[in-house]
């Protein structure tokens, strides 16, 4: 089978990695020994729905624009990636990390994270409607909570070390400790 026009592709050269678009067709079977053709993983469609997405890596990359509803993001890393603009609704987070993400715009809808590293992210930067977020075990050091309305929001076993708080309401929230 033939891939579509353009494609994103990795090409492993004895452990180099080279990145680019396809611009003619490969024929894998007929690559030189120590070279493999990877075919990137970046999101295409506009929208999904009850998806898992498993052991990805989106560090240092990003996608706009895209609906997610009840999927499942595990051991995915979206470290300095830009998330912005898109939305995640009834969606969980298992041990993923987002260090560093750009969530500006970003609408979060009854989106739980259990077990992520959240290091330096701003959700103040989020779209406010309807956000509702929960966390369970996870890292939130130097993470911004600006005017976030966190009413009923959970941090059951977190780290929250400098994390700021400013103007937000945690009225009927919970904070567990370790």
């Amino acid at each position: 089978m033939q891939p579509d026009f353009p494609q994103m592709f990795t090409i492993a050269l004895h452990g180099i990695f080279l990145k680019g678009r396809a611009s003619l067709i490969l024929d894998p079977d007929r690559l030189p020994s120590g070279v493999s053709l990877i075919k990137e993983d970046v999101m295409q469609e506009e929208s999904y729905y009850d998806e898992v997405f498993e052991a990805r890596d989106y560090a240092d990359k990003g996608f706009s624009g895209r609906e997610f509803e009840s999927c499942v993001f595990k051991d995915c890393n979206f470290s300095n990636s830009n998330l912005s603009q898109n939305e995640f609704m009834d969606c969980q987070f298992h041990a993923c990390n987002m260090t560093m993400a750009n969530v500006e715009n970003t609408c979060l809808k009854h989106v739980d994270f259990i077990d992520c590293k959240l290091t330096g992210v701003d959700f103040g930067s989020c779209n406010n409607f309807l956000f509702a977020v929960n966390f369970k075990n996870c890292r939130l050091d130097y993470s911004v909570f600006f005017n976030n309305a966190l009413r009923k929001t959970i941090f059951k076993d977190c780290i929250i070390q400098e994390t700021a708080f400013t103007n937000s309401n945690l009225s009927g929230g919970t904070v567990s400790e370790l």
